[in-house]
Order: C-alpha cells, then sequence, then structure tokens
C-alpha cells in the first residue's frame, strides 16, 4: 500500500501513525480496523472515535459500506496458524469473493456511511 510500502525481500516498513490528511488522500477502498491487543467489541468503541472524526464520511470505504471490525489480537497481530485465516480472509474480500473466506472470521461491517454518535457529556 502506498501509505507502508513494500521494501521488497524485507517486506513491509514498521507500523506508523498514519495522518488523518494521508489517509482522506489516499481514499481507501476497504479500511480494516484491527487494533492490536483488542477483540470486537473494544475494537467497536475504538472506530467510534474514527467516525466522529470529521473527515470519515469523505472516505469512499465508509461510504460504501467497507469498512471492516476485526479482532486484530486473535486474528492479525499475533504469528500462527490463524494468521493464515486472516490472510485467507484479506484476500477474499480484495477479490470479491466472500465465499473463499474462512467459516466464521471475526468480522463486523459497518453499514454504508456509518458514523457514530455524539459521546455521552
Amino acid at each position: 500500500h502506498p501509505l507502508n510500502p513494500s521494501k521488497g525481500a524485507e517486506g513491509a516498513g514498521k507500523s506508523f501513525p498514519v495522518p488523518p490528511e494521508k489517509l482522506v488522500e489516499s481514499d481507501p477502498d476497504i479500511i480494516v480496523v484491527c487494533p492490536c491487543g483488542l477483540d470486537i467489541p473494544a475494537t467497536r468503541r475504538e472506530a467510534a472515535t474514527l467516525q466522529r472524526a470529521p473527515w470519515w464520511p469523505s472516505l469512499r470505504a465508509v461510504r460504501e459500506g467497507r469498512v471492516a471490525l476485526v479482532d486484530g489480537d486473535a486474528m492479525f497481530n499475533r504469528p500462527g496458524p490463524r494468521l493464515v485465516d486472516a490472510m485467507e480472509w484479506l484476500a477474499s474480500e480484495l477479490m470479491g469473493e466472500r465465499e473463499l473466506a474462512p467459516p466464521s472470521f471475526p468480522v463486523e461491517w459497518l453499514p454504508p456511511g456509518a458514523s457514530a454518535p455524539a459521546p455521552m457529556p
């Protein structure tokens, strides 16, 4: 991805914060929210923070309902056999062939244009 380009055989670079302006500029087709250490309920709470950002509704993935919340702790952020399931799920989504995804993969899709309610005072 242009926000974290490949370094050839070394793979991608280290993780780093992406400024909102860069995310808006890249206007992704799909967004996968899978924070390290968070299960789906905690990821949902963190996604609500993104959904309140003024730039959030401008993203194509948001408008088209292509924002996935994944249990990152279980699937993407630890080495192990479930990492294969995560890659199979990601490939099935990117290829538009959801029937190839592992059964019971822990994902929730935000509805198109979803924004979070304002936080309680």
